[in-house]
């Protein structure tokens, strides 16, 4: 009886001792593995202060921008061309022309109908030796303009007249204007992108969805 029941023991015995070595090993793995960082984990690392530079911007320069007998009212747009600023003030219905030094130089337009007169400007353009100022208060009117404020010519533009004018802008003998659409079901609005070449014919279309206005 005593033989067979320790005949009996010798299998359990083996069994238990390769399950305890089994569990030894996994527990070991499980250990290690909670040591070693993952790859993944370190790509994704906090980072602290001390490693991460600051972001400092230094104005390099300003201007004053004053013009004779007055204020400017209202600044529709602002640009940078050929060495100076041309700035167009919406309420007076005037572009202003200063220096790079910020010197007034000559203003021109003005409020009204006629030759070079404007009604509502709202954008600035460049062409050349030419300065292009946009005017929806007059249809889709684009009045030409010499360097020193001469009036050379006007011009209308294929646009719908119920299409809104954001943003103008001259490349390669090709005007690109983007005007305002409909609004649509959702409460956005579709924008037309119009490309007129230098025969002053619509030539490309392009629409295109923005945010909600």
């Amino acid at each position: 009886m005593n033989g067979c029941f320790d005949a009996a023991r010798r299998p359990f015995s083996g069994l238990g001792k390769d399950l305890c070595s089994l569990v030894v090993l996994v527990l070991g793995m499980l250990v290690v593995a909670c040591e070693a960082p993952s790859a993944e984990a370190d790509s994704y690392r906090t980072l602290s202060s001390d490693e991460v530079s600051r972001l400092e911007l230094v104005p390099l320069d300003s201007l004053v921008l004053t013009v004779p007998g007055g204020l400017i009212k209202g600044i529709t747009d602002f640009q940078r061309h050929d060495g100076r600023y041309y700035l167009l003030d919406g309420d007076d219905k005037v572009v202003h022309v200063f220096d790079a030094g910020g010197n007034h130089l000559l203003s021109f337009g003005g409020e009204g109908s006629g030759p070079g007169e404007f009604r509502r400007p709202v954008g600035l353009g460049f062409d050349r030796d030419e300065v292009l100022v946009f005017d929806p208060g007059q249809g889709s009117l684009m009045h030409a303009f010499g360097n020193d404020g001469t009036f050379r010519a006007a011009e209308q533009l294929p646009l719908p007249r119920s299409r809104p004018l954001w943003s103008v802008e001259v490349a390669e003998e090709k005007l690109y204007l983007l005007t305002s659409g409909n609004a649509d079901s959702a409460g956005g609005g579709w924008d037309l992108l119009t490309v007129i070449d230098s025969n002053f014919a619509s030539s490309e279309e392009f629409v295109g969805r923005f945010g909600d206005r």
